[in-house]
């Protein structure tokens, strides 16, 4: 294949990523010049993912996730959340009666810009709603142990949410642990000729964060 031909898309996910990134900074730059507090930290998460096509699911596999996390404190009801870093997706064995032993395993670096809705704030527990779309770049993949990145697909768009629970662990350090669910609707690759695609359900996430005033 010439080099011109596979040169173009992968240019056109560049400049795609590259808008998506600066749109991302410039929207948190504007946020936090309004909010109140902005937390910053990490998040270790367990995601349980599985693949799909035509109402068919895999078995779940358990991946990992290691993400960069921002919250900013818009008043006491309402924060927006952004994330960055890697989590992994894919599916084992059942996705049909030809394919018993399936095994994929994908990792992504992904993006989340997550609006949260605080209830029942107590004093040092604040409980959320989350629900957002969500965008990941494929850095590796595999099929049944053969490397397939460069047959699937680059980007992934998904929806994304679920509830989570704030602690004041100290007047400036905060403990954040979350749970929801990722609903993809990008084709991830085609096998036997199906489109597959991701699916998450549950994923944990357990997050540290320092809150600068």
């Amino acid at each position: 294949m010439p080099p011109q031909i596979i040169a173009k898309p992968l240019a056109n996910i560049y400049k795609r990523m590259k808008q998506t990134l600066l749109l991302t900074l410039l929207f948190l730059a504007s946020v936090s010049a309004k909010s109140q507090k902005i937390e910053i930290g990490g998040e270790i998460g367990l995601n349980l993912s599985q693949m799909e096509y035509n109402g068919r699911t895999s078995d779940r596999t358990g991946n990992l996730a290691a993400l960069f996390v921002t919250d900013f404190l818009i008043s006491d009801n309402f924060s927006l959340a952004g994330k960055i870093g890697y989590i992994g997706k894919g599916g084992g064995d059942n996705l049909d009666e030809r394919n018993t032993n399936f095994d994929a395993n994908f990792g992504y670096l992904s993006f989340y810009i997550s609006p949260r809705l605080y209830f029942l704030n107590r004093n040092k527990i604040h409980p959320y709603f989350h629900f957002s779309p969500s965008l990941s770049y494929l850095l590796n993949g595999n099929v049944n142990g053969t490397d397939v990145k460069n047959d699937a697909e680059q980007l992934d768009f998904s929806l994304q949410g679920g509830i989570g629970l704030k602690f004041d662990l100290s007047q400036n350090l905060i403990m954040d642990l979350n749970a929801g669910f990722e609903h993809g609707f990008s084709r991830v690759i085609s096998v036997f000729p199906n489109q597959l695609h991701n699916r998450s359900f549950p994923y944990i996430g357990l997050g540290i964060r320092y809150v600068v005033e």
